[in-house]
């Protein structure tokens, strides 16, 4: 029986090298596999942003409209808040009747809109303007996204 035994292996020694070595192949995929879902922590939040402003150029004293539009383009809620920055704070002005609704929380696939009022001060002749806003919470920011707004001195 052994004899016979030692005779089928070494008959069918290249069918077993070859079942062995899949079989290994498919052990180290599976653990690749579930270590890499194991490791590759949860889903992080997503937002998208777009700006737009009503009028691009305004005069010096003159407003404009700020369209924000936020979406979840994640898959699970984002909790933020809309801020803005100006690279000439004393040239152009932004202003939200209640900054308390700048706060939002979003579900995935959910959006909203936001408008603020931005007012050019500016004396110079023609000058752009750099607007920076952010969605963020704590120390993450979702989503960023910059808009330029000309203003001309009367």
């Amino acid at each position: 029986m052994k004899e016979q035994m030692k005779e089928h292996i070494s008959k069918n020694k290249k069918k077993y090298t070859l079942l062995v070595f899949f079989i290994i192949a498919i052990v180290i995929i599976f653990i690749l596999l579930a270590g890499l879902t194991m490791f590759s922590g949860k889903e992080k939040p997503k937002g998208k942003l777009s700006l737009t402003l009503d009028d691009k150029t305004i005069s010096t004293g003159g407003s404009t409209q700020l369209r924000m539009n936020v979406k979840n383009a994640g898959k699970i809620p984002i909790k933020g808040e809309f801020s803005t920055a100006v690279d000439d704070p004393n040239s152009v002005k932004i202003s939200y009747p209640n900054s308390d609704l700048l706060k939002f929380d979003l579900l995935p696939d959910e959006s909203l809109e936001r408008i603020m009022n931005v007012t050019g001060t500016s004396i110079a002749y023609k000058t752009q303007y750099k607007i920076n806003v952010k969605i963020a919470s704590d120390n993450t920011t979702y989503a960023s996204s910059d808009i330029i707004l000309t203003v001309k001195g009367k």
